[in-house]
């Protein structure tokens, strides 16, 4: 199996690794977010079809919209994983991750105003629905990697010397340290 792909297979360890923390995610983040188009098509039922109600939503760019929101949120954690960890661990996934949610948004944004010059927009809606939700997930467990190192040591970036060295001597620097700059205990 080629590096490509395995950096693309590995990551979804997470979810059978922290399965409880994952499934919370999951219900919270994915499935509950989903709550208001839910309320939206039962609400439409009283004056037509299911179908109808569901192609009602679509027409109103409800998808397209929870897809970017979802897409933002998870490019929302990356960052904050960033600024935490410095993108000292799996620095290539992390980076190819925000460019391709950072496209994907671009490209939601561009076809949800565009909707009624497009045929047949409610197949691109559906197609990217899905995409923003496996994109949406592959985000999660990309954030939440650095927690198993071990597992994933095949696809982190090798470190040069020199980068390794830095690293070594900034975490001895952070294992003396005693007080902060304020004269607190640590």
């Amino acid at each position: 199996m080629s590096r490509f792909s395995r950096s693309i297979k590995l990551p979804f360890k997470v979810f059978s690794i922290e399965k409880r923390k994952s499934l919370l995610w999951l219900l919270f983040t994915v499935i509950c977010g989903l709550i208001g188009i839910g309320v939206n098509i039962w609400s439409h039922l009283s004056s037509m079809d299911l179908y109808n109600a569901i192609v009602h939503e679509f027409s109103v760019n409800s998808f397209y919209t929870y897809s970017i929101v979802l897409l933002t949120c998870t490019i929302g954690s990356i960052f904050m994983k960033i600024d935490t960890d410095k993108m000292i661990t799996y620095t290539g996934i992390k980076e190819w991750i925000l460019i391709a949610l950072g496209a994907v948004v671009f490209i939601g944004a561009f076809l949800c105003q565009s909707q009624d010059r497009l045929s047949g927009s409610n197949w691109y809606q559906l197609f990217y629905f899905l995409l923003a939700i496996f994109l949406s997930i592959y985000g999660y467990c990309v954030v939440n990697m650095d927690r198993h190192p071990e597992l994933f040591v095949e696809i982190q970036e090798q470190l040069s010397a020199q980068e390794a060295e830095e690293i070594k001597g900034m975490v001895d620097k952070m294992s003396n340290l005693t007080e902060d700059k304020k004269g607190n205990k640590v």
